[in-house]
């Protein structure tokens, strides 16, 4: 939770004392003052504070101070180029939608409480020194002047980009080294078997989760029930929450066909996953479907050595069939897979880059020639057979494979090119000075 340090005294006092060499000379304490933009100063605190937050994220050491002097530098031009924005946006008469801002504030600390829970959240800001009412404030404050920002540079810089084909035909010739190749491709059809313990246990996971569903419809919050009994150790602390994440990130389509259909608010049925039973709670969900974040209670369902012995088992027994021609890959897939999401279609997957396979699901197929069954390979909390149904040689991408890539990248290189060129123009038209960094 970051929020601005105000200082008490107005900030035309602060310029007068840090200006005046009397004043260091009589012993008042003068907070540094590393930039004048227009009539505004930029406190060397301003920077510093900034730069505590951002060092871990650069890993810079304590002690580099060539990195640490870099690290400052790019923050005091960022607040620099912020401030020129706030002044032309004054000058302009840019006006933000209160409604627009007011939304934003509420989402921001909608997020603080999710992240942090409710108890969580009270504490916090009791550290930071604040009352709800006053982090209010400053989050207002703050998303006023970003969309001002924003509104100035839509109108001023962004509105002018203009991109041709002839500019991607260019950029695509130009770059076609650092483009690189199209990886190899691999079309699976795939029969996945989960390791579970025997029906007794399994059921008792399932009952457990189902009980603690009820628990949170009776009016437990889901939030307090994840601090309570999920055995997810990474996400129980921040009350189940997820990070957001789009189709195919987490690698589990039942996980994310819940959270991906489920109404924002409502607790899904226990769903079985390799981990064990999870409930879920989404949280917030693009309206086009590119990501969605959601909370989750897991109730973990650990396998034995002998659970896995037995199920290897009993899949290398299917393998057998298919290979022996017993039983075709189809029918297998129809009666064995529990991978719902493909079983539909036949365990078809669709084209995957070879990259996109791991450890033995990559050996696995990497040898495996078309129509041609794969031996049985392990993966956390179950066992893979795929049959290659066709393969794709390593290639160069043609322009229409990668048109939507360079379009963003040319129009993110035209969008810089603007955006430094106005910049250089405030700065032209505004009085900035610089102090040395020490």
């Amino acid at each position: 939770m970051n929020r601005r340090r105000f200082s008490i005294a107005p900030l035309g006092v602060l310029l007068a004392l840090s200006l005046s060499p009397e004043a260091g000379a009589q012993g008042i304490p003068v907070e540094g003052v590393l930039a004048v933009v227009g009539q505004e100063p930029i406190l060397r605190s301003e920077v510093e504070e900034q730069f505590e937050m951002l060092a871990p994220q650069f890993r810079i050491e304590p002690g580099d101070t060539s990195q640490g002097r870099q690290l400052r530098r790019e923050i005091l031009d960022n607040l620099i180029n912020q401030q020129l924005l706030d002044i032309k946006a004054e000058k302009l008469g840019i006006e933000v939608d209160p409604a627009q801002v007011e939304e934003a504030v509420e989402q921001a600390l909608r997020a603080d409480r999710e992240r942090l829970g409710p108890e969580g959240f009270a504490r916090q800001i009791e550290l930071e020194g604040l009352t709800e009412s006053e982090l209010r404030a400053i989050y207002e404050a703050d998303l006023r002047e970003e969309f001002r920002r924003r509104q100035l540079l839509q109108r001023e810089v962004f509105s002018k980009v203009s991109v041709t084909e002839a500019d991607l035909r260019e950029h695509f010739d130009e770059n076609r080294e650092r483009i690189g190749q199209k990886p190899r491709a691999l079309r699976v059809l795939d029969i996945f078997v989960r390791v579970t313990p025997d029906s007794v246990v399994e059921e008792s996971h399932r009952r457990s989760a189902a009980k603690i569903r009820e628990e949170i419809l009776a009016g437990l919050a889901f939030d307090e029930a994840a601090r309570r009994y999920s055995d997810d150790e990474r996400s129980a602390d921040q009350g189940g929450l997820l990070g957001r994440f789009a189709p195919g990130d987490l690698g589990d389509r039942s996980f994310e066909g819940v959270a991906f259909t489920l109404a924002p608010g409502e607790v899904s049925e226990p769903v079985r996953t390799n981990l064990g039973y999870h409930l879920v709670e989404v949280v917030d969900r693009d309206p086009d479907g590119a990501w969605t974040q959601a909370r989750h209670i897991l109730v973990g369902v650990a396998s034995s050595k002998s659970d896995q012995q037995r199920v290897r088992q009993r899949v290398e027994r299917i393998r057998e069939r298919i290979v022996s021609g017993e039983i075709s890959f189809a029918e297998a897939v129809r009666l064995h897979s529990q991978d719902l999401a493909t079983r539909e279609q036949g365990g078809d997957v669709g084209w995957l880059p070879i990259d996109n396979f791991l450890g033995e699901t990559r050996e696995a197929v990497d040898q495996l020639r078309v129509g041609e069954v794969s031996p049985v390979a392990a993966v956390e909390g179950g066992f893979h057979i795929f049959k290659l149904v066709g393969e794709q040689a390593e290639t160069e991408y043609t322009f229409e494979e990668v048109r939507t890539e360079l379009r963003n990248i040319v129009e993110m290189e035209e969008r810089q090119k603007l955006l430094d060129e106005y910049l250089a123009e405030l700065r032209n038209e505004t009085y900035v000075e610089i102090r040395p960094i020490q």
